[in-house]
């Protein structure tokens, strides 16, 4: 099967996408913040992550449905 220009549009599109969560991922795990004693501790947020990483899968399942549905 050959590329077309919409393979390669998705192939960019999921290359720039995939690299945009990690660069986020890497800065988000960075993050400091002072607590309410006034001590430096660093932001532990897995819950906010996989929530971000769930929600972003179902716009994705919710845009296919659509693209589906516009093509039947």
């Amino acid at each position: 099967m050959a590329w077309n220009r919409y393979h390669l549009y998705l192939a960019f599109l999921m290359v720039t996408t995939g690299s945009i969560n990690t660069l986020t991922t890497k800065w988000a795990d960075r993050i400091e913040s002072t607590d309410r004693n006034g001590d430096l501790r660093k932001f532990d947020h897995p819950f906010v992550q996989a929530l971000s990483m769930f929600f972003g899968e179902i716009l994705c399942l919710v845009m296919f449905n659509i693209l589906y549905k516009m093509k039947i």
